[in-house]
């Protein structure tokens, strides 16, 4: 009685429900695409897994890697051979790669970007919407993890982890733009939006138009917010 039961993540070679092997090359790595329906994001959403071969009953985490500005949404950029990850990371961790949300910019959206349906939660499917699904089907655990992001997600990575400190206790950025919430920020992010991702709505849809009551903008801005972390 009050026993836990073996943990499922040291079980790398079994397919969990709603999840392939993408590749030959992914299946000898066991990095698993799982699909299942966010109800944060409003759409089927892909995340790549790569399961730790601990020990039954080993505290399991998770290092969860968001993907940059050209992201696609059947596999992440992270699980690829040039990304070095999955060779690097000792197998005493989860790996979690979710897929998707090219420009995006991996936050949650006031109004629906350009050509999608829904306004996109990244913030919430990332922060507790994911770690849900991964304890589920994973054993992976709610805390204590760890998030990485590049290029587009740098700041979001950042943000996301300071929203959700009882999920995350380890953030890393890189190449990261942080003073979102400055004329250069206004310009420059729904600009790049146009260019890279053909969403021409992002100044007001995404976290609504700086000045307007209700904005987000601060909210979002890395430079400001990191204080945060020195009291977490």
């Amino acid at each position: 009685l009050g026993l836990a039961g073996p943990a499922l993540a040291v079980d790398p070679d079994r397919l969990r429900d709603g999840c392939v092997w993408r590749t030959t090359e992914e299946e000898a790595q066991h990095i698993q695409t799982c699909t299942f329906s966010s109800t944060s994001l409003g759409q089927d959403v892909t995340v790549q897994v790569r399961p730790s071969s601990n020990a039954p009953g080993s505290t399991e985490q998770g290092v969860y890697f968001l993907d940059g500005l050209g992201s696609n949404p059947e596999y992440s950029s992270w699980a690829l051979p040039a990304a070095g990850a999955v060779d690097t990371y000792s197998t005493s961790y989860n790996l979690v790669m979710p897929a998707g949300g090219a420009g995006q910019w991996m936050t949650n959206w006031q109004q629906a970007p350009t050509g999608a349906s829904a306004a996109p939660q990244w913030d919430t499917f990332v922060g507790e919407e994911l770690p849900g699904y991964l304890a589920d089907n994973f054993d992976i655990g709610t805390t204590n993890n760890a998030i990485v992001g590049v290029s587009m997600s740098g700041a979001p990575a950042v943000i996301i982890g300071l929203n959700h400190p009882d999920v995350f206790s380890v953030i890393r950025s890189y190449s990261g733009y942080y003073q979102t919430n400055s004329p250069f920020g206004w310009i420059a992010i729904p600009l790049i939006q146009i260019l890279r991702a053909n969403i021409d709505n992002g100044l007001s849809a995404m976290w609504g138009l700086p000045f307007s009551a209700g904005n987000a903008w601060a909210e979002n801005d890395v430079s400001t917010r990191i204080s945060v972390a020195a009291a977490n």
